[in-house]
């Protein structure tokens, strides 16, 4: 974290739990499955969230997802939201989750499957997917961001909708994607580009981290995602 410039002053240590632990599943097509342990990401608690958020200032992006007890990600977005910054919530894994939790949250990145749980419906839930985005919204989520894998994302707010292409790439191990591409979306707003332009650098970053097996060591850096993004471009 110190080599890649990550700001660690308010990372809690704990001796007696140990570390998450992810188990990943891989098919031959590079879909994944997670089996979970959560270790200390489960002792983070909403008073350690109060202590770090004296910290924040707007403008800022907190970016959070469900690793974490429910209730401290809710406290997290509803502190971030009261202090005027951009509330991100990755819901993964994912949950219903309480419409006064939504109502707090700018963007929503949901999967596809993701976003069908989020509302209670079985994962594979054949609605449309702008439907499902439709109603997410619904629930007093500023804009749901969907992605959607090969097919791209799907952006859902006040003026409608909007489709990301995807880039072509060839698919080793899904693991990551997700968070590859909410780490470059934070940091493309963070950095003043509008929504749909983040959300293609997100999607770029997606695309990089599928074709190479594990996760941090498929993580792309900014020089990678805007070599595919001008390779994408081109092609177009």
């Amino acid at each position: 974290w110190r080599v890649e410039g990550v700001d660690c002053s308010q990372v809690r240590q704990t001796a007696e739990t140990p570390t998450m632990a992810g188990i990943i599943i891989r098919d031959a097509m590079g879909e994944n499955r997670i089996i979970t342990d959560p270790g200390a990401n489960a002792r983070l608690t909403t008073t350690d969230v109060e202590i770090f958020a004296a910290t924040w200032k707007s403008p800022a992006i907190l970016l959070t997802q469900l690793e974490i007890p429910v209730e401290t990600a809710a406290r997290a977005i509803a502190i971030g939201k009261a202090r005027g910054l951009m509330t991100i919530l990755n819901p993964a894994p994912a949950r219903a989750l309480p419409k006064e939790v939504l109502a707090n949250v700018d963007i929503l990145t949901p999967n596809q499957s993701e976003a069908r749980i989020l509302l209670g419906l079985e994962a594979d839930d054949r609605q449309a997917d702008a439907e499902i985005a439709s109603r997410l919204r619904d629930l007093g989520v500023g804009h749901v961001v969907m992605t959607r894998g090969a097919d791209g994302a799907l952006i859902a707010g006040p003026d409608g909708m909007t489709q990301i292409a995807s880039y072509p790439v060839d698919v080793v191990d899904t693991t990551g994607a997700g968070d590859a591409f909410n780490g470059a979306l934070a940091a493309g707003l963070a950095s003043g580009l509008s929504l749909t332009e983040a959300v293609r650098r997100g999607t770029a970053a997606g695309a990089i981290a599928v074709t190479k097996k594990l996760v941090v060591p498929a993580l792309p850096d900014g020089r990678q995602i805007e070599e595919l993004m001008k390779i994408g471009t081109a092609r177009q």
